[in-house]
Formats: C-alpha cells, structure tokens, sequence
C-alpha cells in the first residue's frame, strides 16, 4: 500500500510518527484536513487580534483565571452549543489544556498518597498524569453505559474519612468517552453527583468530547457538572484539542465558586499570570464572530462520516466473535475480542503482517482483549483501507 496515499502529519515537528507504510488507527488527533479548517479562522481571528493597539494586552501577564471578554464570550458558546444551564463567566478558568487543568486540581486538592477512583478502562495518559502525583488508583469498570455506578458506590464506601479537604478523587469521561466511546445517560450522572456529595469527593469530568455530538438535535442531556447545586464537587475540564486544534493549548475548567476560588488562590494559578493569555486573544474574536461554532459543525460532520465508514468496513470485515460499539459522537470505536486474543499479541501481527495499529486494551486499564480505533486522522479512503487490514488480521488469528 503507499504511504503517500494516506501521508498525514508526522515526524520530528509533531507528536506523532508513522512508521512507513503503516495506517496508525491509534492516533486520537485530527488529520490535515480537519486542522486546516481551523488554521483559515484561526489566522483570521490573529490577523484582528493582534494589532498594534490590542497585541500588548495579550502578550502580557493575564488576569489569574483568564480575561473576562475571552469568559464572556466562552460562557455563551458553550450555553447554545450544549444543553447546559447558562454558564456563568465567573465560573470559567482558563487552563493550557484539559491535561494542565487535571495536574492543576490535583496540585491544589490532594497529597500523594490520596485515592483516584478511574473507569476501567480510562484515558491512559490521565492515569500517568495522576499516578505520577502519587495518588492511588482504584478502577471501577464500566459497562457500554459507561461508569458503573453500583461499582462507583462501593468503591467510595472503602475511602477513608476526611475532616479537611476531599476524601478522594473520581476521574472520568462521562461524554464519548475515550477510549471506549460510551456517555453516562442522565440517571447515572445525577447519581454520579449524588455520590459525590454523600463521600465527600471531588469529580474531574473530562469533557473534551462534550461537544462532538454527531446529531445534535438527539442530545438532550445535561452535562455532569449541571447537576451539582451544592458547595461544589464537580469539575467540567474541556478542552479547544478537539474542537479547534490540539496545538492551540488552551483549555477551560467550569466549577462552582468555592472550588473558583480556591484553584484561582493556589501557587499554581497565581504564578501562571493567567494560562494560555495569548492564546485566548484571538479565540476571543473567534468566539464572538461565531467562527468557532462553523469549525465546530465542520469538524463535526466530517467525523460523524469517518465514523460511519469506519464502523461499517468493521462490521463487514472482522469475524463474527468480535463485538465493536459504535459511538455517537467523539473520536473513537471500541472492540472486544472477547477473550481469542491479547491486544498486544494482536498488535505485533496487525503491525508486522497487515500494516495497520491501533492502541491495545492494556493501555487503558487490565483489561486485555480489546482494542481501540480512532477515525479522527484520517480520511475514509484511508479508513475503509485500515479497518479492512484489521479485519484481514483478526480473520489470520482465528
């Protein structure tokens, strides 16, 4: 197969590298095609913003929790974008990104040694953000509803109490999820809430796929963090990674007034002198021109057609023992292998015989037999290709 026919961005000036001739379905990032609708509004919105009048406001120290237009305008995005109650500016803080915003509330909330209840599987890179820090991690499976929340409740039944600060911490992706694409339907998220609030822990929602909805107008859930009506044990940690580009590095956190309060007093938001200051310049004309919700409803539509393409070839391709879930919106596809082979294993033959990766179940939790695909870097030609070298694939281990 040639490698020019799929070429996608790799090498020494990105994140990623592809092996020649290899289609990687493991990368959870936008291709050329999707970023370069965000590089024509992006450099637009530059161009207006960073005049000889306005630039040395932004590339000055910022405000501790973001400029207060850059909120305004991100709180009334994300109020008509979503079925969320009106966002509220004050409780916004701008982050460098959804992975800064978890290292930011770990910092300020929890010592090491403190418990991290995680979805088995979860989002591997968050596991390494968070046992790095030294908290211990305690898995909860899921189920193709997303967290168990029968297996959350027993889990926070084995905390111990706290007299200071939270007892705990319980990360999770409750929309779209990464890695297997369930979302949490609205009894589990206003039960996920309750439980916080009775064990006294503090919720991280990674929301970046929030808004990656393939059919609007079926979405009539409220996020996680609408439901917390109480002192404050949500938090909503998003991201402009996957609605506009990963290398914009701006993120926002939403959060209720106490937790505001104590983030925005920390070492770690005060010495930031506002995260990503530049960076929200021209997101703020971005947002108030309306440009972010046409990149958004682009990106969307290409990756609801990658999607359908994808798990299409899959259901035609792989044999009948393989289970995979199609997702409603987000950027990945989870299989099960239902116990035939080892991801690992499959990954080494997928590699070496068809030209074709993707990331093992074992980067996500201990579960084993399984895998995750992603549609998000490439387009369908390229998709259709890939999934029916994995099909090929498992057929040969059968």
């Amino acid at each position: 197969m040639s490698q020019d026919s799929h070429k996608q961005t790799s090498g020494q000036r990105t994140l990623f590298h592809i092996p020649p001739g290899v289609i990687d379905l493991g990368i959870g990032a936008p291709d050329s095609t999707l970023l370069d609708l965000s590089r024509k509004a992006i450099q637009t919105a530059a161009n207006s913003c960073f005049d000889p009048t306005s630039a040395v406001s932004w590339l000055q120290y910022g405000p501790v929790a973001g400029d207060i237009v850059f909120r305004r305008h991100l709180a009334e995005f994300i109020s008509q974008r979503s079925n969320a109650t009106p966002v509220n500016p004050e409780d916004l803080f701008v982050t460098s990104g959804a992975t800064s915003g978890l290292a930011a509330v770990v910092s300020r909330f929890f010592c090491p040694g403190a418990p991290a209840i995680v979805e088995s599987p979860t989002y591997f890179l968050a596991r390494d953000v968070l046992k790095e820090a030294g908290l211990q991690l305690i898995e909860v499976d899921q189920d193709q509803g997303g967290l168990n929340m029968d297996g959350l409740a027993t889990a926070l039944e084995t905390l111990p109490k706290v007299t200071d600060g939270f007892a705990g911490l319980v990360y999770c992706v409750p929309t779209h999820n990464n890695p297997t694409g369930s979302t949490l339907n609205s009894t589990r998220r206003k039960r996920l809430v309750e439980l916080a609030s009775i064990h006294n822990v503090l919720v991280v929602c990674d929301d970046v796929y929030e808004l990656l909805d393939f059919d609007v107008d079926t979405n009539h859930r409220a996020r996680v963090v609408d439901y917390d009506h109480g002192d404050g044990n949500v938090i909503s940690n998003c991201s402009f990674s996957k609605i506009l580009g990963p290398g914009v590095r701006c993120g926002w956190m939403e959060m209720r007034p106490s937790l505001h309060q104590k983030l925005a007093t920390s070492g770690f938001g005060r010495s930031g002198g506002g995260m990503a200051h530049a960076m929200t310049g021209p997101l703020t004309t971005l947002l108030a021109s309306g440009g972010q919700g046409v990149v958004l409803d682009a990106i969307r539509t290409q990756l609801a057609k990658r999607c359908r393409t994808l798990v299409n070839t899959l259901s035609e391709c792989v044999p009948k023992w393989v289970d995979v879930y199609q997702p409603t919106g987000g950027y990945f596809v989870w299989m099960n292998l239902n116990g035939r082979i080892h991801g690992d294993d499959l990954l080494h033959i997928a590699t070496r015989d068809h030209g074709v990766s993707f990331q093992p179940g074992s980067r996500f939790g201990q579960k084993t037999d399984c895998l995750r695909v992603s549609f998000a870097h490439y387009p369908p030609n390229v998709l259709q290709l890939g999934a029916t070298a994995l099909g090929a694939c498992l057929h040969q281990v059968t």
